[in-house]
């Protein structure tokens, strides 16, 4: 959350690009982030993965369901947060989904 609010607002954009219509002219660098993205994406997959062989995750699901659920809680942001007129800063909102990632919501 930090790194996106620092690059704001080129993540943003970036996380607004649908690969899919890219145009022909604009293929060459359409790979590159495809590329790009596949590589974060399997090293995500593998630390969830890790962490499940480890016993240090909890086997609430395979690996690449709680991996895609993490991306997708931390890319949703570009939806809602502006880091130049949010009230919470990318940090809390970063402290508040390691949170939810590690404990969950539900109080104990």
């Amino acid at each position: 959350m930090s790194s996106y609010a620092e690059h704001f607002p080129f993540l943003y954009i970036y996380l607004q690009e649908n690969m899919a219509h890219v145009p022909v002219k604009r293929q060459a660098w359409a790979d590159r982030m495809r590329a790009l993205n596949r590589r974060y994406e399997r090293a995500i997959g593998e630390m969830i993965q890790q962490g499940l062989d480890e016993g240090t995750i909890k086997a609430v699901a395979p690996a690449w369901v709680i991996a895609n659920g993490l991306m997708g809680m931390i890319s949703w942001t570009n939806r809602w947060f502006n880091p130049n007129t949010s009230s919470v800063s990318a940090a809390e909102i970063g402290e508040a989904y390691s949170e939810i990632l590690l404990s969950g919501i539900v109080t104990a």
